[in-house]
């Protein structure tokens, strides 16, 4: 799993692409972070990656890393 195209399929989930986001992000500080967008997260990350993603586990996450790590284990 690459961090790189993690990071754009994230970015890719807002409506108006946010500026200068990286994976050290606390994403909750991006300015058009909503519920509709954690959503979109969750689903991305099913899609993308066949991991389901917990509500509580994007709760417990501060950066786009954190989820990253997530994904990341288990993928496997």
């Amino acid at each position: 799993m690459e961090e790189e195209k993690f990071l754009k399929q994230f970015i890719s989930q807002f409506d108006d692409e946010p500026i200068g986001v990286t994976m050290d992000t606390d994403f909750r500080d991006i300015d058009d972070w909503d519920s509709l967008t954690a959503l979109g997260i969750i689903s991305m990350i099913d899609d993308e990656y066949s991991v389901k993603l917990s509500g509580e586990e994007l709760k417990s996450s501060k950066t786009v890393m954190d989820i990253f790590n997530i994904v990341k284990t288990k993928v496997g």
